[in-house]
């Protein structure tokens, strides 16, 4: 990327991108907040439980957003990274570009079960508009693209009706998005005791 296209000159892109991430992450809490289908943690919640536990912001390990998510009590969580942003010059005026990761882990396995890589862009704004409005913008159609894209890619969960010595039944099938041969998590609670095939 040459300069011009990512913004006015490095230091000014070190400063707009410590913002990058908080906008996203606000955004991504915000599209899960609109669907009404899960019970999502504040964000001071979160925010007091990293203080709390004496984690470095963002928290990035595995095992401390393990921690942290056994400190707030919830099964699973979400994290996320900006990949990539940027501003373009183009016919017209100037548009934003960000790709962003998100990730969803279930704190019983440790395992990621979901997830969205999304590449968006902001309209194209005529005149010389704020970077910030642009790349609020592209972070916002990122993070809605994203959360639809994870919404519909569900793991489906059953119940265990009765076991044997090796196999168990579950309430559910291939109706239900079980396929033959996928690997299942078994959670007792909040706690994994054993892992399956179908």
């Amino acid at each position: 990327m040459d300069k011009d296209s990512i913004g006015r000159g490095g230091a000014r892109r070190r400063v707009l991108g410590q913002a990058v991430g908080a906008a996203a992450s606000e955004a991504v809490y915000s599209e899960f907040a609109k669907t009404g289908k899960y019970d999502l943690e504040a964000p001071e919640s979160v925010n007091r439980a990293i203080d709390q536990l004496g984690l470095v912001k963002p928290v990035k390990d595995q095992t401390s957003l393990l921690r942290l998510a056994q400190e707030l009590r919830v099964s699973t969580i979400v994290t996320g990274e900006v990949h990539d942003w940027q501003i373009r010059s183009v016919a017209g005026g100037k548009q934003a570009d960000v790709a962003i990761k998100i990730k969803v882990l279930d704190v019983a396995s440790g395992l990621p079960v979901n997830g969205a890589l999304v590449n968006e862009h902001s309209a194209v704004r005529a005149g010389d508009p704020a970077d910030e409005t642009l790349i609020n913008e592209a972070l916002t159609a990122a993070a809605s693209a994203g959360v639809a894209t994870i919404q519909g890619r569900a793991l489906p969960t059953a119940t265990v009706l009765n076991t044997r010595i090796d196999t168990a039944l579950i309430n559910q099938g291939s109706r239900t998005g079980f396929v033959n041969g996928q690997d299942v998590i078994v959670v007792r609670g909040r706690e994994q005791v054993a892992t399956a095939k179908v």
